[in-house]
């Protein structure tokens, strides 16, 4: 059973880091997207609406929340590493 948690664990580190870079990677690539289309966009006449999403707003939630991601499962690598190292030191290994 202990192999078991410890193969789920590892699964989800990596999905964690993996969910955090492929989040960074799109965020940047839809805020490259957008940002190229809303400027080649001719500037609003006066008295007219000139809306445009909040790209940068996107953009930064984007990344932090993939730097979050990232850093959570780095912070379950290291947490295994120390679990791992201590179970072993009581076992005599």
């Amino acid at each position: 059973m202990r192999q078991v948690s410890n193969l789920a664990l590892l699964l989800v580190q990596w999905l964690l880091v993996l969910w955090g870079l492929m989040l960074i990677a799109i965020t940047l690539n839809t805020f490259l997207v957008e940002y190229c289309y809303f400027a080649d966009l001719p500037a609003a006449a006066p008295g007219q609406s000139s809306y445009s999403p909040p790209i940068f707003h996107r953009l930064t939630v984007g990344i932090g929340t993939g730097l979050c991601a990232i850093g959570l499962g780095a912070a379950l690598f290291y947490l295994r590493r120390i679990y791992l190292s201590r179970q072993a030191n009581s076992t005599g290994l």
